[in-house]
């Protein structure tokens, strides 16, 4: 079994990220992340975040991030 860890993913771009996080064990989460806000979530480090950017009213995908590349480190942990 994986452990869980704390990620978070910053949206830097000047428009309306959507955002999808799934792993093999049935974890699925969706959110919608505005320019400059931080999605924070529990996952496994097998967990692959998927990033979208919306065109009119289709999804495109812009990146793929696993998740062990977005865990939160100690030091980070006292920003939330």
């Amino acid at each position: 079994m994986s452990k869980r860890c704390l990620c978070q993913y910053r949206n830097l771009e000047r428009s309306v990220r959507v955002v999808r996080a799934a792993s093999d064990k049935n974890c699925y989460i969706e959110r919608s992340v505005f320019p400059q806000q931080y999605f924070v979530f529990w996952a496994t480090r097998d967990t692959t975040l998927e990033v979208f950017s919306s065109l009119s009213a289709h999804l495109l995908l812009e990146d793929r991030i696993s998740c062990d590349r977005l865990e939160v480190g100690e030091g980070d942990r006292d920003v939330f």
